[in-house]
């Protein structure tokens, strides 16, 4: 009977690590699928941060843009007030030789 009650409680305790084993098991897929979902998180925010960092990109990209045209802009007004001065110049110029070819015919 001692026997009999000794091979019961060892078949109860291994029913009893069978149970801790598959209670561990299930912990261990839990926390596997905890991992893939805060992988998955992680994988979106990256993604998120790859578009914004493209769209800042985009925007630099036409910051530099419109730099670049307020340059040529710019440009073009020095270049049409440097034509502006040789106009003066050459206005001034002609004045100049009508001035001397009438002091000439005066003479």
């Amino acid at each position: 009977l001692l026997l009999l009650l000794l091979l019961h409680l060892l078949l109860l305790l291994l029913h009893l690590l069978r149970a801790l084993l598959l209670v561990l098991l299930l912990l261990r897929a839990l926390l596997l699928l905890l991992l893939l979902l805060i992988l998955r998180v992680l994988l979106l925010h990256l993604l998120l941060l790859l578009l914004l960092l493209r769209v800042l990109l985009l925007l630099l990209l036409l910051l530099l843009l419109l730099h670049l045209l307020l340059l040529l802009l710019h440009l073009l007004r020095a270049l049409l007030l440097v034509l502006l001065l040789l106009r003066a110049l050459l206005l001034l110029l002609l004045l100049l030789l009508l001035r001397v070819l009438l002091l000439l015919l005066l003479l």
